[in-house]
């Protein structure tokens, strides 16, 4: 397994992130509460965490609180043929934030009654909540999924035996309400994260192609450093100013008006 760890200490707890390029952390993790019983702590507990190196995978999943956590190790051919693990799988990967990055932390945190022991390896990755009887659906970043066993011991760990691992080769219920509203919940949330990253991206392209101009102007006759840096800050977002600000002091800076704009523009397009 090859992984890069960079690590950092947060409220006393020190954290590392370990960021693999052969290995993939997803998870399913759904919540279910009844308001009229708690608002704090879910009635119900459904979550499948999948760990995928090369064709290997590991799967831990649980159903409802008091029930005991399952694991397997199957081939990953396997899990494309069972449909009950797809169906989980493949929302597990809508969800995920970043599935080859997992993060350890030396003390665990409580997540009592969710888990029996303590667990040190988060998946980064969004969980969904649910409110029972009113059929309210949200998707949420939260401190919840933390796998059972150590990744890097999953490269020595035995596949489970055939007549262990559950078969389900049959269709998904296309009509089960519930898999219908977690399927538009997921594919809702897909696409505001996509509207979101689009917008962002489509301001950073206007504020490269507004400081490209700026750099254009700064030749004209009658621009002068006062004037440019009005223009900057009416046209560039506050978050560019940072990104660009070293950019536009070399243009103030150069009196004489001899700047490599081919330089400058190459600054900017790679900031």
């Amino acid at each position: 397994m090859n992984s890069t760890i960079t690590k950092d200490t947060v409220d006393g707890n020190e954290i590392a992130h370990h960021t693999f390029t052969n290995v993939e952390f997803t998870a399913f993790f759904n919540s279910i509460f009844n308001l009229e019983v708690s608002s704090s702590e879910p009635m119900f507990l459904k979550y499948y965490f999948f760990i995928k190196f090369g064709e290997k995978v590991y799967i831990e999943w649980k159903y409802f609180n008091n029930n005991k956590a399952k694991e397997i190790v199957i081939s990953f051919e396997e899990l494309q043929r069972n449909t009950h693990f797809k169906f989980y799988y493949d929302l597990s990967l809508m969800l995920s934030n970043n599935k080859h990055l997992v993060i350890q932390k030396s003390k665990c945190k409580e997540v009592s009654p969710r888990y029996k022991e303590d667990r040190f390896w988060k998946i980064d990755t969004t969980t969904i909540n649910t409110l029972c009887y009113k059929h309210c659906y949200d998707v949420k970043n939260e401190d919840l999924c933390y796998i059972k066993i150590n990744p890097y011991d999953l490269e020595n760990m035995e596949y489970t035996p055939q007549e262990q691992v559950p078969k389900c080769s049959y269709p998904m219920n296309p009509s089960s309400d519930w898999e219908i509203q977690i399927d538009l919940t997921v594919i809702d949330y897909i696409i505001n994260f996509m509207e979101k990253e689009l917008n962002e991206l489509s301001t950073i392209f206007e504020d490269k192609k507004n400081v490209i101009n700026l750099v254009a102007l700064n030749g004209k006759e009658g621009m002068n450093s006062d004037v440019l840096r009005v223009i900057y800050d009416f046209l560039v977002i506050s978050k560019g100013h940072k990104i660009y600000s070293g950019i536009i002091d070399k243009i103030e800076n150069c009196k004489d008006k001899n700047i490599n704009t081919l330089e400058l523009n190459a600054q900017i397009l790679e900031a």
